[in-house]
């Protein structure tokens, strides 16, 4: 009787079917720790991050997992594994309560996101970088970074939404904001150690303080913009630049913005309210050009909100010595704006705006040193009928405004229409025209 040979023995087999399993197994423990997605549910017994009933299927993250937190319990939560233990990113889904991201500090792999509205989120846990996160919070968004983060990297906003950073924060990187996001300060030391790039997006500051000289600035392709709240005052010294493209300065909120670096930047010089100050005053500021004479200067359009004095101020304050300052055409737009060059002793300021121009609504009061022989405000805008226009007065002629005191509040008033002269140069016009 012919019999056919077993070509793979039992035990063979067995040993082939083990090993298979074997493989299997570690292949799926090997998947399960490098790309879960791990989503909060908060019932557990405590608010611990290493707690599997706090977790939606009751299992713990682990390291390199991307963590999803949502909903409404046992929102305030404690990072209880090793410090510097690597997650790879953080979401808040929407809808999702107050969360507190606190404990031990997380070595971030990968990107944060905040998809909830107006509910803000926080992380007071310390970040460690091992990469540049996207930062990505949806418009009307907020969220609040208390802890320190540090690393070789840096952050990029986006979203259109609001970062809030109050940690003393070490990251080497750039921190780039774009989309119409804005990232609110208090401390030059909340903005790392690396460059600031705006790109349609926004620097808010909180309190009054210099910005680093030796920290870069660039804004654009398009705008880049600074917003200083109602009685402070945020100053640079440093250079801002354009960003692989014409990029202009927005200044915006009832405070003051100093610049006194020479800038280079191409785009617009705007500024919406409240005062941009360009300080020649400073030791390290040039004679000519602290901003770029290729940039226009466009004034007003804001809104100071209520108990405030709704004006746009370009104020050129002058040093010791012979002080320029080129633009490349001024506009005003609806409101109140106000044009201020001040010299000081044994110094002269000389401010040329380009040609002016106004929307319907839109005036200019101007303070020039011209009586003292402090210098000029010139324009290459010719009178009309012996004037500018009805929209350019003067308020003052030797280094100090005109003004009405109102319940504590300050407004700069015109006392006469302004006029050029042959050289360009704003004056107050003759006495055989009304005051206003």
């Amino acid at each position: 009787m012919n019999t056919i040979p077993d070509p793979l023995p039992r035990q063979k087999i067995r040993h082939i079917t083990l090993k298979a399993a074997t493989i299997g197994l570690i292949l799926g423990a090997a998947a399960r720790a490098g790309a879960a997605d791990d989503t909060w549910s908060g019932n557990g017994a405590d608010r611990f991050w290493k707690t599997p009933g706090n977790w939606v299927g009751g299992v713990a993250p682990s390291a390199s997992d991307s963590l999803f937190f949502g909903g409404t319990r046992n929102t305030a939560t404690t990072n209880n594994f090793a410090t510097d233990t690597a997650f790879n990113s953080f979401t808040f889904n929407s809808p999702a309560g107050f969360f507190v991201l606190g404990g031990n500090e997380v070595a971030l792999g990968g990107n944060i996101t905040n998809n909830q509205v107006v509910t803000p989120q926080t992380i007071s846990l310390p970040l460690l970088l091992n990469a540049t996160p996207t930062v990505s919070i949806v418009p009307n968004g907020v969220l609040t970074a208390n802890g320190a983060i540090s690393g070789a990297h840096g952050l990029v906003v986006s979203g259109g939404g609001t970062m809030n950073l109050n940690g003393t924060n070490s990251f080497t990187g750039s921190l780039t904001v774009n989309n119409s996001s804005t990232v609110v300060v208090g401390a030059d030391t909340n903005l790392g150690s690396g460059n600031l790039v705006l790109n349609n997006g926004t620097l808010a500051a909180t309190a009054s303080f210099a910005l680093s000289a030796g920290r870069g600035l660039a804004v654009g392709p398009g705008w880049g913009g600074v917003r200083v709240a109602s009685g402070l005052t945020l100053s640079y010294g440093g250079v801002i630049a354009d960003n692989g493209g014409a990029g202009g300065l927005s200044k915006s909120g009832y405070g003051a913005l100093a610049l006194s670096g020479a800038n280079t930047y191409s785009g617009i010089t705007t500024n919406a309210i409240g005062t941009l100050v360009l300080d020649f005053t400073q030791p390290g500021s040039p004679a000519s050009g602290i901003i770029n004479s290729s940039s226009s200067l466009e004034l007003g359009g804001g809104n100071a909100g209520g108990g405030a004095e709704n004006e746009a101020r370009l104020v050129m304050s002058g040093g010791t010595v012979a002080d320029v300052q080129n633009f490349n055409g001024a506009f005003s737009t609806f409101g109140g704006s106000v044009i201020v060059a001040t010299n000081r002793a044994g110094g002269t300021v000389n401010l040329g705006l380009g040609a002016l121009s106004h929307s319907p609504g839109g005036t200019i009061a101007f303070v020039t040193p011209q009586s003292t022989a402090g210098g000029h405000v010139t324009t290459t805008s010719p009178n009309v009928n012996s004037i500018l226009g009805g929209y350019a007065l003067i308020s003052g002629d030797a280094n100090a405004a005109s003004t009405f005191t109102d319940t504590g509040h300050t407004l700069t008033v015109g006392t006469n229409f302004a006029a050029v002269d042959g050289s360009g140069n704003v004056f107050l016009s003759d006495a055989g025209h009304a005051k206003v």
